[in-house]
């Protein structure tokens, strides 16, 4: 199967002029982004959740927290399109924008991730894409790192629980009509997007059981979940729901890319009818990016974010 290495021919998303952008290799590829620390603002919220059982039944209450990035001269009465960015294991909400214990000085003080905000910013400030809210939230098997369910059972508490609460409350597409069919009529402006265990949640809870809310989603390093029933829920409980782009990435020396590649390989293969591949000649809706030298790091999934960035939200 010819894969997406070096560049894809994004035309069709990217701008009426149609020129040929490449997919980024590393972190040295990205753009230089404006560090001053101006721009969008992050927010702290904390909202009512379950320890959901398999089948969706709630069990015991708590509360959850995430973190909320807010374009500069966010508009209450505007409508922005919204991602909800998964941290990995041992992590939680405050990783990728560098919150909490994670900020400057803090227990597990990251410095790194703070250039997560950096490129929102730089992005939105050269048009790059549109302003955006970008949502980092929590899950993790074990309790003590605050998360009230796995990478499997989030999918019950991201439809029931977290995305209600946010686009109650932030200025979203779904214009503060949280319902079934409020969130499903919205689909085109939500992404998901998580790296290792947060990717695990993209293929568990969100391919498997969200298309009907989410249209775009990215799962970097790892797939770590049942493929065949992946396949199965997109061919038959939510085959009228087109993935409007999903994006994957991987570096060559991560651990979980020959895993991942199966994954990516089997479900491309079953769901023909909902997926294309991107490739030089082909625009298509899916892609997997090899990153040449990449781990299992920082540095290669906040490469994977600006890619999917860039071809996320381009459908009307």
């Amino acid at each position: 199967m010819k894969r997406v290495i070096l560049s894809l021919i994004l035309a069709l998303f990217l701008c009426a002029s149609a020129s040929a952008q490449d997919f980024a290799l590393s972190r040295d590829e990205i753009p230089p982004m404006d560090s001053a620390r101006s721009g969008g603002t992050i927010e702290r919220v904390e909202y009512e959740t379950f320890a959901y059982s398999r089948n969706g039944t709630p069990g015991k209450a708590g509360t959850n927290e995430a973190y909320v990035y807010l374009p500069a001269g966010y508009d209450p009465t505007s409508a922005y399109d919204i991602l909800y960015l998964m941290h990995g294991g041992g992590e939680h909400a405050g990783y990728w924008l560098a919150q909490g214990e994670y900020a400057q000085g803090g227990s597990r003080d990251i410095s790194d991730t703070s250039i997560t905000k950096d490129l929102f910013d730089s992005l939105i400030k050269t048009g790059v894409i549109d302003p955006i809210i970008v949502v980092t939230p929590c899950i993790e098997a074990d309790v003590k790192r605050r998360g009230m369910n796995d990478e499997g059972l989030f999918r019950h508490e991201f439809k029931k629980d977290l995305v209600p609460f946010i686009e109650s409350r932030y200025a979203t597409h779904a214009r503060g009509d949280v319902s079934p069919e409020g969130l499903i009529a919205s689909r085109a402006h939500r992404a998901f997007c998580g790296l290792s265990l947060g990717s695990a949640a993209g293929w568990s809870s969100i391919l498997y059981d969200c298309t009907d809310v989410v249209g775009y989603i990215g799962t970097f390093s790892g797939c770590y979940a049942n493929m065949y029933a992946v396949a199965e829920s997109l061919n038959t409980a939510y085959r009228d729901y087109p993935i409007l782009y999903w994006y994957n990435g991987n570096g060559t020396n991560d651990a979980s890319l020959k895993e991942h590649q199966r994954a990516y390989d089997y479900v491309l293969k079953t769901c023909g009818g909902k997926l294309q591949e991107s490739t030089a000649d082909t625009p298509g809706n899916c892609c997997f990016v090899t990153k040449p030298g990449m781990g299992h790091n920082y540095d290669s999934w906040i490469t994977d974010l600006y890619n999917a960035l860039r071809v996320f939200f381009r459908e009307d």
